[in-house]
């Protein structure tokens, strides 16, 4: 068995957690590192696995560890996260309702979420991912895949964020808003139809609004009965005076 306050290697994928072999002793990782560009949240009550995984992101990332979902909120008030990683069953309060958590403060919800867990149920994967978890991950996993997916992710939010940033002058605001105030468009509505003018597929879509795909198809279903578009070529020229 592992033991709490040692780090383990990484360069096998072991198939379960107590078969990596202790490798050294730690020290509590900095919170902040300003030398480091962006941040993941760990949040797992294993301590061991917590450890663990907070070592080995500490190298590129900067790393907050939280042993449960209320020391996560806490962080995410104080520091900004690019991404989060959370396990699935915790006491009180599991990964998924610190997900919903989350969603429900806007200044949160675009954040990369994702799920590690040793319950394997079809159902609760499909369920978490239709709410808009952006990745399931079953234990024991490679550690090597969770590393690319992590910056595969990061790098996605980043870019999303930079694209948030565009002005919406670019799409003449006055003809926008008049074209879906006229037609009863919902802000949801309205943040779909932005992010599909500057360019954005469903998939990222869902990804930046924390939403499933599902919602996402029915939300554009409802924009073009509402417009009388059939399709994204018509809606941005609508849009476009």
């Amino acid at each position: 068995m592992l033991k709490t306050g040692y780090l383990v290697t990484q360069e096998k994928n072991w198939k379960t957690f107590e078969d990596w072999p202790i490798y050294k002793l730690f020290d509590k990782p900095k919170i902040i590192d300003t030398d480091k560009k962006y941040s993941i949240l760990i949040v797992e009550d294993d301590i061991d696995v917590l450890h663990y995984l907070t070592h080995f992101f500490n190298s590129e990332y900067q790393v907050m560890p939280a042993e449960n979902g209320k020391v996560a909120h806490n962080l995410l008030k104080q520091y900004k996260v690019d991404l989060i990683i959370s396990d699935y069953m915790m006491p009180d309060f599991d990964g998924l309702d610190l997900y919903r958590s989350i969603r429900e403060d806007e200044e949160f919800r675009a954040i990369p979420f994702i799920i590690i867990t040793a319950k394997t149920d079809e159902k609760l994967k499909k369920d978490a991912l239709q709410e808009g978890i952006l990745d399931y991950i079953e234990k024991p996993f490679s550690i090597s895949i969770l590393k690319a997916k992590v910056r595969s992710f990061v790098d996605f939010h980043a870019m999303l964020e930079e694209n948030k940033a565009i002005d919406i002058d670019s799409l003449k605001q006055s003809h926008f808003q008049k074209i879906t105030n006229l037609n009863n468009i919902t802000e949801q509505e309205k943040n779909i139809i932005q992010l599909t003018m500057k360019g954005f597929d469903r998939k990222e879509i869902a990804t930046y609004l924390s939403i499933s795909h599902h919602t996402v198809k029915r939300h554009m279903e409802n924009i073009f009965t509402k417009l009388s578009v059939h399709n994204k070529q018509e809606l941005v020229a609508l849009m476009v005076p």
